[in-house]
């Protein structure tokens, strides 16, 4: 069939129309799908898998100002550490090597995508008591085994938030009093104790050792006869037996317990000697 001048024009304007909506298509699905949900898509799938193989991590509820502090230290102490905020400006903030899932930890599955089964550590540190009380007690729940550390804001809350299942509560403002009255009246001994606890890249530090299940050759020895001043260079400045009451300055007499946890005072190499002696003995 012959066309006319008209048809002509109209065939070739129709190609031409059709080319440049499939070739504006093409720029759009490049740029969306290529460069944007596909990568993030990607960079998600990553994510999720790196935080699935962690185990013996913590994890951080919430990134506020006490978060972000948890979060320096722990990075400081070379922990694995999953951070969980809704808002996706506070997570751009972060380092980039910080796994991060943006969500409500109020959704169970959001705790669940944290490997929260897996964790050692929840730290909850949203500004709302209450919803700190429903997130330990989610946690609780789906973790019993999980150590919880939660903020709270009013004295009421401390209540609530142990019968939830919150190991320890913390009351920020509280504490601060305290330091501050503290560094008032002790400023050298609190900024040494400060400086011993916190920053990690001293090499006298002051560390608990927790001891597990006895073995025969450590079972009913006392601190003399383990000499662990003479074979590691550690000085035991305190004890806590299993049922948590704490000796502070132990005596020589003072028998180890399965369980029990020493802390001492030592430097990294005096630490590493330490290790050393009760796996030798274990073995």
């Amino acid at each position: 069939m012959t066309l006319t001048p008209a048809g002509k024009l109209f065939t070739i304007g129709f190609i031409v129309l059709s080319f440049l909506f499939l070739a504006y298509n093409i720029k759009i699905f490049g740029e969306t799908f290529l460069q944007g949900e596909f990568l993030q898509y990607l960079k998600t799938k990553r994510t999720r898998s790196m935080i699935h193989a962690l185990q013996g991590h913590t994890i951080i509820c919430g990134c506020g100002r006490n978060g972000l502090e948890a979060l320096e230290q722990l990075i400081k102490q070379h922990q694995d550490v999953v951070v969980i905020e809704k808002d996706p400006r506070v997570l751009e903030q972060l380092p980039k090597k910080v796994l991060r899932i943006c969500g409500d930890v109020q959704d169970e599955s959001i705790l669940m995508g944290a490997n929260i089964q897996k964790a050692a550590h929840l730290l909850v540190t949203l500004p709302d008591d209450a919803t700190n009380v429903y997130v330990v007690l989610a946690a609780r729940e789906l973790a019993p085994q999980l150590k919880i550390i939660s903020r709270a804001s009013q004295q009421t809350s401390l209540g609530k938030l142990q019968f939830a299942g919150a190991d320890h509560m913390v009351m920020p403002n509280k504490i601060g009093g305290h330091h501050m009255v503290s560094l008032l009246l002790r400023p050298d001994l609190i900024s040494f104790l400060d400086t011993l606890s916190a920053d990690a890249t001293q090499q006298t530090k002051i560390a608990e050792f927790p001891l597990g299940k006895l073995p025969q050759t450590l079972a009913n020895k006392t601190l003399s006869e383990l000499k662990i001043r003479n074979q590691t260079g550690c000085n035991v400045i305190g004890y806590i037996p299993h049922d948590g009451r704490a000796i502070i300055n132990p005596k020589a007499e003072q028998t180890l317990e399965d369980d029990g946890k020493p802390i001492v005072l030592g430097d990294t190499q005096a630490l590493t000697e330490l290790q050393r002696m009760f796996l030798a003995k274990s073995s």
